[in-house]
């Protein structure tokens, strides 16, 4: 029987083996391995042999093993590609002679429309300009027709914009789609000389400015039709008319020629633009004006207001004498506007436009001038849109909420103000309508594509209020 310590004596000498083992450089290993191959396999030296082959070859074969699989997989899948590769086969066809095309006669030409731009120009070229603060003789006093209502003084102050509608009636900087307005001082003749019916009969002003209006109708808005008054040399742009009640003096304000236009002269501006909406269909404006509204589409007569006759229903001639009529009995004289001293508004005639085809339209505003103490009147008024078959939300008292009549797209502004004097509810007595101010209908869409708002321009359209 062994004792304690030559228990422990095999075992000590076993570590020192293995750590012997680890000292032993890289060939002896291998020439040990080669010896210990040889021995029998129940041999300790065998045993070893066989540890020393398997950690020699665990790189190894890490390496080799995927690499083999890679290969494999490669070949199995060029083999499925070549195998479902089609066959290419070559067929010569004979040619065939085919029937000559018919040949389409192409649509007739569409006669061009003069721009506005064209037409103002004819207009202006050689109109001189009045002297700049001349000093002339007071005309008598001939003040607008009685007012009914005090303007507030809000509605009385130019609210700073582009001018389109907003606060006066047209501005200097133009968007795509504006209309192209110029002034006209009825006053005065085409040399700039004061008319002898507006210094000896100036009680009759309303009456002769009807004559003038008339003279500019009838002459299809021509150059012809300007010929015999002063047509002043600067243009304004508008895209819209929505004006609460200011002073007449607005007008020549707006074109910067107030000091040569004498205080309480009558004068009228004129609009000129194309409609060509995005949305063909059957339409209709319905506006007012103080003194007068007339608007024209495609060189026909759609509407006609005068402050004369502003109750007036269906049927009713003209006093302008230009023969038209308010036809619709259903809405003549019945759709009041309370902010606008109750005025009802007027409906025209149903005309038709097509997204595809731009037809010209003509807006004439004009003003008696109030007196001519150097107190001027009062003048304003609106245009709305209708389109046949579109349901409209009413106010209380039943007036349709329509949207105003637009040649473009609003600016961020002019939305501004417009939700400012529009009055759903219609109970305003003063510097408010009853219209829709927001979704508003763009009416010119001829300039589609270009920029809606130019460089020069610094405010941001952030789409419908």
């Amino acid at each position: 029987m062994m004792n304690e310590h030559e228990e422990g004596t095999p075992k000590k000498n076993e570590v020192l083996n293995l750590f012997d083992q680890e000292e032993r450089s890289y060939f002896r290993r291998l020439m040990d391995m080669t010896k210990g191959l040889a021995q029998p396999k129940d041999s300790r030296e065998h045993k070893e042999a066989m540890t020393e082959l398997q950690r020699q070859w665990a790189p190894l074969l890490a390496i080799t093993v995927p690499l083999v699989a890679v290969v494999v997989m490669c070949s199995v899948t060029i083999g499925n590609i070549q195998e479902q590769a089609p066959t290419v086969q070559t067929v010569i066809e004979e040619p065939v002679e085919s029937e000559p095309l018919e040949e389409v006669e192409p649509p007739p030409p569409q006669d061009p429309i003069e721009t506005p731009e064209d037409i103002i120009d004819t207009v202006i070229s050689d109109v001189p300009s009045p002297p700049i603060g001349e000093v002339v003789a007071d005309m008598p006093p001939t003040p607008n027709p009685p007012l009914q209502m005090t303007p507030s003084p809000r509605t009385l102050k130019a609210v700073p914009a582009r001018g389109s509608g907003g606060g006066g009636i047209g501005g200097g900087t133009r968007l795509e789609g504006d209309m192209v307005g110029m002034f006209i001082d009825l006053s005065r003749d085409s040399k700039g000389n004061f008319r002898p019916e507006f210094t000896s009969n100036v009680n009759n002003k309303d009456k002769m400015l009807y004559k003038d209006v008339l003279n500019i109708v009838q002459k299809g808005f021509s150059k012809e039709a300007f010929a015999d008054y002063h047509v002043v040399p600067q243009r304004v742009y508008l895209s819209h008319l929505v004006l609460p009640y200011v002073e007449s003096a607005i007008g020549p304000s707006t074109y910067k020629v107030e000091k040569s236009v004498k205080a309480g002269a009558p004068w009228a501006a004129v609009y000129k633009g194309q409609l060509q909406p995005e949305e063909s269909g059957t339409y209709r404006l319905a506006g007012l004006y103080d003194d007068i509204l007339v608007v024209r589409v495609d060189g026909k007569e759609v509407l006609e207001f005068t402050w004369s006759s502003r109750n007036n229903g269906a049927n009713q001639p003209s006093p302008i004498g230009t023969g038209w009529v308010q036809t619709d009995a259903a809405v003549a004289g019945k759709h009041k506007m309370r902010g606008f001293q109750n005025v009802p508004l007027t409906y025209g005639d149903w005309f038709d436009l097509r997204a595809d085809k731009p037809v010209t339209i003509e807006i004439l505003i004009a003003d008696n001038g109030g007196d001519s103490t150097g107190k001027s009147g009062l003048t304003g008024g609106i245009l709305l849109l209708e389109k046949k078959g579109e349901t409209y939300a009413k106010t209380p008292d039943g007036v349709p909420l329509l949207p105003v009549f637009a040649t473009t797209r609003l600016t961020f502004a002019e939305r501004q103000r417009l939700a400012g004097i529009a009055d759903p509810t219609n109970k305003h007595t003063s510097g408010h309508y009853a219209f829709r101010d927001k979704n508003v209908p763009v009416m010119n869409t001829c300039g589609k594509g270009a920029l809606a708002f130019p460089e020069s321009t610094v405010e941001v359209d952030v789409g419908d209020l």
